[in-house]
């Protein structure tokens, strides 16, 4: 392995490399401090030596502005993973920065029986003809080049099938991240071996893949059951019909900012608490934190950022309807919809409920619908503004939670 993953600032190397280095310092200062306190008697020279690496340690921290406020990312660096000895029982894990290596096989996982050398190179079973070792530090180019050429079918496939996924609820082959022979087969591989070679010849434009898709025929469908399709292909793998289903909570929570006029549509910037019910941007910006995770984020599916996650597994939970029923965020987009349709501008009743519906559901609503709001909404006719408006505040609120904008069919 030559490579590993670090966090450093959002700055240059001329202001990464020293932080680096002292926090390098540090650290081997503060693990030798460590062990000269367990190892070495309390004598008053000891103490003495002590505070002077104390010291040490604390001018490193103030010469280099080693606790500086910098953002802080993921990233990569080159170096090696190296097993050294320490002590007469013991080993330890040294990262030589800048150093990449070839790796030996250890043999049954013992660092100290190695077998023969491997050199850094692309996957066999996915190369035709000759294995070209990786010679560019540590290979993490290469390895990308060689993905998108010896290694393009497969990868294609895989970027294809995930994109299907997007828009229909299950890829083509329905084990997304394991198309081995323990992996499920495609339902449609001349479909998948179609659309795969065509995004190559398109420059692997996602653009052109995302039209191409939501253009086809079998996209475009209904979703209205048919009993033949049923008793014929009930899970609906030969796709006779578009299936309902559930927005995640991303869509979910973006369409309801954006019927409501209240979408932050800016691009880039740093994330945002999505805790706050005030936050507006696109859950995109949402900040990840892999050891709490936003309760919202948690209760609507979302996968434990800590691992990997071939995809979602949706559940339906009393949380859900709960959060959906008294969640201030579903209470401030309720508020917030009604001065969208301009509840109390005078105009009549009818015309403010096929404003909901048309804007909510793309649709005028019908008779029942529109008999069943009229008899919520007129309530007591002696009710003053404030009654009025929680009034429609909660119809308003039901129409948000309800299924229809929750599912796309």
């Amino acid at each position: 392995m030559s490579s590993r993953p670090v966090d450093r600032p959002l700055a240059g190397d001329d202001v990464w490399l020293p932080i680096r280095e002292a926090r390098e310092q540090v650290r081997n200062l503060t693990v030798g401090l460590a062990k000269m306190r367990e190892q070495l008697p309390k004598t008053a020279a000891n103490k003495k030596r002590f505070k002077q690496i104390e010291a040490k340690i604390a001018a490193i921290r103030k010469s280099t502005e080693f606790a500086s406020n910098t953002v802080m990312v993921r990233a990569v660096e080159e170096a090696s993973i190296h097993v050294v000895p320490d002590g007469p029982a013991r080993n330890r894990i040294e990262f030589r920065h800048g150093k990449p290596r070839d790796l030996h096989i250890h043999i049954r996982g013992n660092p100290m029986r190695k077998g023969p050398l491997v050199p850094r190179r692309f996957l066999e079973v996915l190369t035709a003809g000759k294995l070209t070792p990786f010679r560019q530090g540590s290979g993490r180019r290469e390895l990308a080049r060689a993905m998108f050429t010896d290694g393009h079918p497969l990868v294609a496939r895989v970027i294809v099938n995930r994109i299907w996924e997007q828009h229909f609820g299950q890829g083509l082959v329905r084990t997304p991240s394991n198309f081995g022979t323990q992996g499920q087969r495609p339902s449609h591989p001349g479909l998948l071996d179609d659309l795969s070679a065509r995004f190559v010849a398109h420059n692997w434009s996602l653009k052109w893949l995302h039209r191409e898709i939501t253009a086809s025929a079998a996209y475009r469908q209904s979703s209205r059951n048919r009993p033949d399709g049923q008793a014929s292909d009930p899970d609906n793998r030969l796709l006779w019909r578009f299936t309902p289903r559930r927005l995640a909570i991303e869509p979910w929570r973006d369409a309801m900012l954006q019927v409501t006029g209240s979408l932050d549509q800016r691009l880039g910037g740093a994330a945002g608490n999505l805790g706050d019910d005030n936050y507006s941007r696109r859950t995109l910006y949402g900040k990840i934190d892999r050891k709490t995770l936003s309760v919202i984020l948690k209760m609507h599916d979302f996968p434990d950022p800590g691992a990997h996650s071939a995809r979602r597994k949706p559940t339906t939970t009393p949380v859900q309807q709960l959060f959906a029923m008294n969640s201030p965020f579903l209470f401030q987009r309720a508020d917030r919809l009604a001065t969208v349709i301009g509840v109390g501008n005078g105009k009549p009743l009818p015309s403010h409920i096929h404003d909901a519906y048309r804007i909510l559901f793309q649709r005028q609503p019908g008779s029942d619908e529109l008999a069943l709001g009229e008899r919520f909404l007129s309530g007591n006719p002696a009710a003053d503004k404030r009654q009025r408006a929680a009034r429609w505040s909660r119809y308003l609120h039901a129409l948000l939670a309800s299924n229809e904008f929750l599912f796309v069919d």
